[in-house]
């Protein structure tokens, strides 16, 4: 047993950096980073993917920094034919029953794709029985086992004392967990796809916007392309999530989202993977799921009032006012764990990105409990859910991509 305390504070620094390193691609990749490809073609010429008399979209080409992952040839191709077969879907399904049932054009959809294994993070109920659960309750009752439990009273013990520890988290854990098979992370990021009607193929009829964090920077931008280099990425799983809108709400989004001055006012200055509503820095950092989470909230906002400022803080004062609640989660993977601790750390965070360290003072229960309220795609289609009822429609697709029909690597 290693008794120099120092000596074992070296050892789990190192570990820690050893460990997170090869996440933390993992989890730009989560987080909506841009990706470089100056170095590869890759799939710009294709028509479905390449909106080429889109100067915005040039621009953005343009733009990306070349210090970022570099999607494979391999990986392009599973992107586009996740896409093909997505439009395929939507032009036999989705669109036709959404038509059928409003007898009008369905113009924007929302849209989550799958991004990082979400490794078995269990996401935690916001009621029981006895009303509204909080984490701090959920805490309040870990705390309370953690007193019947013999304390720490050498090195020794350490080992036992923190498996038994995650052992009782574990237990209460299991108490809280949300049972329902659809209220998981299976989808984490979020972009609106948009329809264009005057073009008469299917395929080259959709683009996504959606917001971003840029290579080597960390603010926030609001980035449009084909549908499929919305999946340029390393998923997990190549599946959708694919919400569509009642007409008015439909026709609200768009106005917002097509508008530059009022999409780029519902951006924060910088970008944060742990943007919390219930911080001090509401207002100055955001995540990639809060900038259309916004804009549904002016949306619905605007079947009430016609008259208001759209920028961000009417949008998170009307979200508070309706019911909106992040999602909670206990991240139950030893890794993810580990990498808690490190990103609360104020010391051993330094090794990280700015965008993934965690003020404690936000997410208190993170450290020690790996308990976090976060805004998810699953938050944003609940409280969709919530707030519109069976005026909405979802949708989950998967893709079949066989690998006999992809590039050989």
């Amino acid at each position: 047993m290693i008794k120099n305390p120092f000596l074992l504070l070296w050892l789990f620094f190192h570990l820690c950096l050893f460990s997170i390193q090869h996440e933390i691609q993992a989890l730009e990749e989560e987080s909506g980073i841009l990706h470089n490809n100056n170095n590869n073609q890759m799939l710009w010429h294709i028509p479905m993917l390449d909106h080429g008399d889109d100067e915005i979209f040039q621009q953005q080409k343009r733009s990306l920094s070349d210090d970022c992952y570099i999607p494979s040839q391999q990986q392009s191709e599973r992107a586009y034919i996740h896409a093909l077969q997505l439009v395929e879907f939507l032009s036999r399904t989705v669109i036709p029953k959404y038509e059928r049932k409003y007898r009008s054009n369905l113009e924007i959809l929302l849209v989550a794709r799958a991004g990082t294994n979400p490794r078995g993070s269990k996401v935690l109920k916001n009621f029981t029985n006895k009303g509204e659960l909080s984490l701090s309750q959920i805490v309040t009752v870990i705390e309370n086992e953690l007193k019947k439990r013999p304390q720490l009273v050498s090195e020794d013990d350490y080992y036992i004392y923190n498996q038994s520890h995650n052992e009782l988290l574990t237990q209460v854990i299991d108490l809280y967990e949300e049972k329902n098979p659809n209220q998981t992370l299976k989808f984490s990021h979020l972009g609106f796809a948009i329809r264009d009607l005057s073009e008469p193929s299917p395929y080259l009829q959709w683009k996504v916007i959606h917001m971003l964090k840029p290579c080597s920077k960390n603010n926030t931008e609001i980035f449009q392309g084909g549908l499929g280099w919305f999946f340029v990425d390393r998923p997990y799983l190549y599946a959708t999530q694919i919400i569509t809108l009642p007409p008015k709400i439909q026709q609200a989004v768009k106005k917002i989202i097509t508008n530059p001055q009022w999409s780029g006012s519902l951006l924060a200055e910088r970008y944060l993977l742990t943007a919390s509503y219930q911080s001090r820095e509401a207002l100055n950092v955001q995540n990639s799921n809060t900038w259309p989470l916004e804009v549904l909230a002016l949306a619905l906002k605007s079947q009430e009032e016609k008259n208001f400022v759209i920028n961000r803080k009417t949008a998170i004062d009307y979200l508070m006012k309706t019911g909106y609640q992040p999602t909670k989660v206990f991240l139950s993977h030893q890794g993810l764990q580990l990498q808690a601790q490190v990103a609360t750390n104020p010391v051993l965070n330094r090794v990280l990105p700015s965008f993934l360290r965690v003020n404690s003072k936000d997410h208190p229960y993170l450290g020690r409990y790996y308990l976090i309220e976060g805004i998810t795609a699953l938050s944003v289609v609940n409280y969709l859910q919530l707030r519109l009822g069976n005026q909405i429609q979802i949708y989950e697709f998967e893709s079949v991509v066989p690998d006999n029909k992809l590039t050989a690597q």
